[in-house]
């Protein structure tokens, strides 16, 4: 298993820079997606779904940031229920790459970033150091 002090530090890295992105990105969906969709011609049914769906998908992986950051300290007490918890969302993520890419009409390897940070939490979390 790995140290707890090193699934800490995964944890509090990975949940900062995904609150950067996802701030950022939420921001961007804010200022830009209107005139996108203006520019496409969306009608005012799509484009109110996908200013909907822009901010749920952003204020979800805020959300699942926060509860990583919150949990980050018990991960370096060794808490087992912090571990499993984190080892959810490393899930999720990696999960959500993959599923990112097949389901995107424009397939782009980008999504996969999200596996990547998936897989650097949980090896965080429970290879041996």
């Amino acid at each position: 298993m790995a140290s707890a002090e090193f699934g800490r530090y995964a944890a509090f890295g990975l949940a900062d820079f995904q609150i950067l992105a996802n701030g950022l990105l939420l921001f961007r969906g804010f200022t830009r997606l209107p005139n996108e969709l203006a520019r496409e011609g969306a009608t005012g049914r799509i484009a109110d779904l996908l200013r909907t769906a822009w901010v749920y998908g952003a204020l979800g992986n805020l959300c699942l940031s926060i509860v990583l950051l919150l949990v980050a300290p018990a991960i370096g007490r060794g808490e087992s229920l912090a571990r499993q918890v984190a080892t959810a969302i490393g899930v999720y993520y990696v999960i959500l790459g993959p599923a990112a890419f097949a389901f995107s009409p424009i397939r782009h390897v980008g999504f996969f970033v999200f596996a990547l940070i998936g897989l650097v939490l949980l090896a965080a979390l429970w290879l041996p150091t």
